[in-house]
């Protein structure tokens, strides 16, 4: 999903892993709040709802509950295994909703979840891991404050 942020148009799908290698910055939390909108089915540039497209708070937190809870203990071995195995329950629940915004968060956030085995290291990956949960935190935080249903 592509957004224009400063006058630059940025691809989640292409940036996200480089936030996770690296850290998030200023753009990547701009990225989220648009992208967070964006599921949460209004439209970024007219501010018009789409329905048909739309993410529920629920249907997000059913991934993000597993996130949260591998960040609450140290990203050991069975942990990385837990965050594989997270890679087709997202793929799958996000494609049973048959939604555009599942799908297109899925797109979005497989290529996040690679760059965090990409770690040379458990520390490394430890650090990615954080990143990761970091991004995906503040997409779930915007998509809750631009939810009509919600407020």
């Amino acid at each position: 999903m592509k957004f224009k942020i400063n006058d630059k148009l940025i691809d989640g799908v292409e940036e996200a892993p480089k936030w996770i290698a690296n850290g998030l910055e200023p753009e990547a939390v701009m990225y989220a709040e648009e992208f967070g909108k964006w599921l949460a089915g209004l439209e970024t540039s007219t501010g018009r709802l789409r329905k048909d497209d739309k993410l529920t708070t629920t249907q997000f937190r059913n991934i993000f509950s597993e996130v949260v809870r591998i960040r609450l203990q140290d990203f050991n071995e069975k942990n990385e295994k837990a965050l594989l195995l997270l890679k087709p329950r997202m793929a799958y629940n996000m494609a049973r909703q048959n939604k555009r915004g599942g799908q297109t968060l899925n797109e979005v956030m497989q290529p996040a979840m690679d760059a965090v085995f990409k770690g040379e290291s458990r520390e490394e990956k430890q650090n990615r891991f954080n990143h990761f949960a970091d991004l995906f935190e503040a997409i779930l935080a915007y998509h809750r404050v631009y939810d009509p249903k919600s407020k």
